[in-house]
């Protein structure tokens, strides 16, 4: 009988922790999708103010390429987080890969740190064209430095692009770095 009571009580807390695990990951792609449709729809807008078609906000990286090049950076910046993200991959198949019968070596330790350099120089240099770009458009919309802030403060473009995407100010190429997207030449 008390064998009979465990199984029932481990298989009843394995499907409750199977059901919350479910849940949770439910919830996390639908919250995504919703961040992600909000977050394209608000591109979206910005973009149809410098001349580029909306439609490209859709399309993950396209959009991102875009940001980039109306903010007078060159669209292949946006290809560091695909870099980034290989580069911990590999990390992922280095680290793990040795076992105790293995000696870590030191063309090993040149691997890691090799990856390690990747990630962080990627990092940092996305970041840093990122935010020129947004500062970029910031001045091409004509906003202040404060605008800016509300980027760096938020730590995302959230609230900055609901600002920049949703206000009536007009788009001016003269006042940033000028725009880089082909789109844009044609509007003139």
């Amino acid at each position: 009988m008390d064998s009979f009571a465990m199984t029932v009580i481990y298989e009843t807390s394995w499907r409750q922790e199977w059901q919350w695990s479910a849940g949770v990951i439910v919830g996390a792609v639908c919250s995504g999708l919703i961040m992600y449709v909000l977050n394209a729809f608000l591109l979206g807008r910005l973009f149809r103010k410098a001349g580029v078609p909306a439609w490209k906000a859709w399309v993950p990286v396209l959009n991102i390429w875009k940001l980039f090049q109306i903010g007078g950076r060159a669209g292949v910046w946006a290809l560091l987080p695909l870099v980034i993200v290989l580069s911990v991959g590999a990390l992922g198949f280095v680290i793990p890969g040795y076992s105790d019968t293995r000696d870590w070596q030191a063309n090993d330790t040149m691997i890691l740190i090799s990856l390690m350099s990747v990630v962080i120089i990627s990092a940092v240099a996305f970041l840093a064209q990122y935010i020129s770009a947004m500062w970029s458009i910031t001045k091409k919309l004509d906003k202040s430095l404060v605008y800016m802030l509300l980027l760096l403060v938020n730590l995302g473009p959230s609230l900055w692009l609901w600002i920049m995407a949703l206000d009536k100010s007009k788009w001016n190429d003269k006042l940033g770095s000028k725009s880089l997207a082909p789109e844009t030449k044609k509007k003139k």
